[in-house]
């Protein structure tokens, strides 16, 4: 028996696979997770359609940290649910708003409703995910006797 009869023989007698369950992946691609600083970011600019706001604007009013609000907007604006332009006052820096052609965004569901359907694993979210478990950044001028 040759080599290549050996391995045609192989091939022929190899069992099929077989087909793997759907598992749920609980951060798809291009999915909003409800309680993160994008969905934050998008539901406040949705909330104030028809107005174009800073990134210092969009911070002031979310409360979030300038590395996850310029993220949040950068994946917003790839998704096609914002939009941008160059600030008046100075080009360098750009005003959002809401795009008026796609105003709805695809957001995951809450693990409580996954596990409900039975997709989700039984895990207790990481803590400090989301714009809750945001740190609060102490000022020079904050007076805490002690606190050290």
């Amino acid at each position: 028996m040759s080599i290549f009869t050996w391995g045609m023989q192989s091939l022929v007698s190899a069992k099929p696979e077989e087909s793997k369950n759907e598992r749920y992946n609980p951060r798809p691609p291009g999915v909003i997770r409800e309680g993160s600083v994008t969905h934050a970011v998008w539901h406040f600019l949705n909330a104030n359609r028809g107005k174009w706001y800073s990134r210092y604007q969009i911070l002031n009013n979310i409360g979030c940290t300038d590395k996850s609000a310029d993220w949040a907007c950068l994946f917003l604006k790839e998704q096609g649910l914002i939009e941008s332009c160059p600030d008046h006052r100075n080009s360098r820096y750009l005003r959002y708003a809401v795009t008026t052609k796609n105003p709805s965004a695809q957001i995951s569901e809450p693990r409580s409703q996954a596990s409900e359907k039975g997709l989700a694993r039984d895990e207790a979210p990481m803590p400090g995910a989301g714009v809750q478990g945001l740190v609060t950044v102490r000022r020079s001028g904050d007076s805490d006797a002690g606190w050290w």
